[in-house]
């Protein structure tokens, strides 16, 4: 029985520790459920087998409040969603898969917050097709632009493409993924 009591006992401070370790961090993970219920509430009929994280998004809340920032097509069954808290003290944007059935695919970019529409590149023939720069798996780096921001980074290329294209990088660990402007063999333009 005195057994019983001291396993009791560690395992009930070691859950205390664990959770009062949680509170001084202040990083709060946040889950596939709130993500869910955060598309949900915009009309998204998303279910959370639909959801693939593509990092570890925490908050400094355990409740944080999440909106939709924009979706873009990822690929035929995928959508690629930009995720913040509505709160930007809380957490920062993140983002997110999510597969989606052949006949409820986006066409093209759709933006949730009047920021301006990326140019969808019309399809071309071909033979007019010029040749990739590019391809899938190789390295180049990558320029984000936002209104007082200017990073340089190296990334991983998920698609192949030619310049003036528009594909999917990712950063080395693979915790974001970002869509860039082919601008030439070494080098990718994207807005944050």
């Amino acid at each position: 029985m005195g057994f019983l009591l001291k396993r009791f006992t560690s395992i009930l401070v070691l859950t205390l520790s664990t959770a009062a370790a949680v509170a001084q961090t202040g990083h709060y993970p946040v889950t596939v459920d709130r993500i869910v219920a955060a598309m949900n509430s915009m009309g998204l009929q998303i279910a959370p087998g639909q959801v693939s994280l593509l990092s570890n998004p925490v908050a400094s809340t355990a409740s944080p409040r999440l909106s939709v920032r924009s979706i873009e097509r990822w690929n035929d069954a995928r959508m690629m969603v930009r995720m913040e808290c509505e709160d930007p003290e809380e957490c920062v944007p993140f983002f997110v898969g999510v597969r989606t059935k052949p006949a409820n695919t986006a066409t093209a970019a759709v933006n949730i917050m009047d920021r301006p529409t990326p140019a969808v590149t019309p399809p071309v023939s071909r033979s007019s097709y010029a040749a990739p720069v590019l391809r899938a798996g190789s390295s180049a780096t990558l320029l984000l632009e936002g209104s007082h921001i200017h990073i340089r980074l190296t990334v991983i290329c998920l698609d192949g493409g030619s310049p003036g294209q528009t594909i999917h990088v990712t950063d080395p660990d693979r915790r974001e993924v970002y869509t860039a402007q082919i601008i030439d063999g070494a080098t990718l333009e994207g807005r944050l």
